[in-house]
């Protein structure tokens, strides 16, 4: 997966859809306290999904910043505020930043971050043998 833009900031993480145990474990030392809390209402089934969704936008988050994991994970909340990313203490949006969950594949959990107000999304895809092409993956902002 890769973005593209016209001289803003971008990053982009993805994970390949999967239970670990140890998942609660990595939320809880590293999430906000209202991550921690959204992933914990989920049903136990869903809730590997739900920690790789938190995960992906914070990545995303970091590599369009150029901050990397040296940024602790908690100081930042990607739930809170659908689509954009807030600081924890204090509460507020930080300005001119997008960000997308996506799902490229049924088995890929992905996110994308932008510093840009209003980012216009295009996907384009390929199979082995066809010449790239837009196509319509399910773009969505992860609540």
């Amino acid at each position: 997966m890769a973005a593209v833009t016209a001289g803003a900031p971008v990053g982009v993480d993805l994970e390949a859809l999967r239970d670990f145990p140890e998942h609660e474990d990595i939320a809880r030392c590293h999430f906000a306290p209202a991550e921690i809390e959204a992933l914990s209402r989920l049903p136990a089934l869903d809730r590997a999904e739900g920690f790789l969704a938190v995960w992906t936008l914070k990545e995303a988050w970091l590599k369009a910043t150029g901050d990397g994991l040296s940024a602790p994970l908690s100081r930042f909340d990607v739930l809170s505020d659908p689509g954009f990313v807030r600081k924890v203490a204090p509460s507020e949006r930080i300005a001119g930043w997008r960000s997308f969950g996506l799902r490229p594949a049924p088995d890929i959990v992905a996110a994308l971050s932008v510093q840009m107000a209003s980012p216009k999304l295009t996907c384009f895809g390929f199979k082995s043998g066809q010449q790239p092409g837009p196509v319509n993956p399910e773009f969505h902002v992860v609540a």
